[in-house]
C-alpha cells in the first residue's frame, strides 16, 4: 500500500513525484471551475460588482476531479449535468480521468 505519511513528505516535487503511482476511487461532484481575465473600469450599478471586460476565458476540472490534476491515476463517481456545463465537463474528465464512455449523464 502506498501511503502518506505526514512526517515523512518531503519536498514538493517529491509529493507530486508520489501522486503520480496512487490509484484512487473519488466518489463526489465534479465541477467546472472557469477563470475569467479581463480588465475592470467600473462597478455594477445594482450592487458592488465589478463589470469585467473579458479577454480570456478558461475552464478547468474543479471538485472532485481535482486529484487527478495532480497526476494519480483516478476512477471518478459523479454525475455530469445535462447542460452547457456538462458538455464543458466531458472533454475534461476524458483527458484527465479516462475514457468519456464510462460517464453516465
Amino acid at each position: 500500500m502506498n501511503r502518506l505519511d505526514p512526517h515523512r513528505l518531503g519536498s514538493h516535487e517529491e509529493l507530486l513525484d508520489r501522486f503520480c503511482s496512487m490509484r484512487a476511487v473519488v466518489v463526489g461532484e465534479a465541477m467546472l471551475d472557469v477563470y475569467v481575465s479581463g480588465s475592470v473600469e467600473r462597478l455594477c450599478p445594482e450592487g458592488p460588482f465589478p463589470v469585467v471586460d473579458a479577454t480570456d476565458r478558461r475552464e478547468v476540472l474543479g471538485g472532485a476531479a481535482n486529484l487527478a490534476g495532480l497526476g494519480a491515476s483516478v476512477d471518478l463517481v459523479t454525475v455530469v449535468g445535462d447542460d452547457a456545463a456538462g458538455e464543458s465537463l466531458l472533454p475534461l474528465l476524458g483527458r484527465r480521468v479516462g475514457d468519456r464512455d464510462e460517464v453516465l449523464r
